[in-house]
């Protein structure tokens, strides 16, 4: 299970959501016991990709990025 403020990216691209697998995000809230996630992804220039608050990712649709 990931954890609240995880440095997260995408295991394939969402283009309709403007994320490729060279954002990172992190996790902002932990929906169903874990079962899905809400994330912020950002840019290259560190601002919002506001499209990708309007998903919930599944667990297996993202990879953990903390070090």
């Amino acid at each position: 299970m990931l954890k609240l403020y995880e440095t997260v990216g995408v295991k394939k691209d969402y283009p309709e959501l403007g994320i490729t697998t060279k954002n990172e995000g992190c996790v902002i809230d932990i929906l169903a016991n874990g079962k899905a996630y809400v994330v912020e992804f950002f840019d290259e220039d560190g601002e919002t990709i506001e499209k990708s608050l309007l998903k919930d990712f599944l667990e297996e649709e993202l990879m953990s990025k903390s070090k």
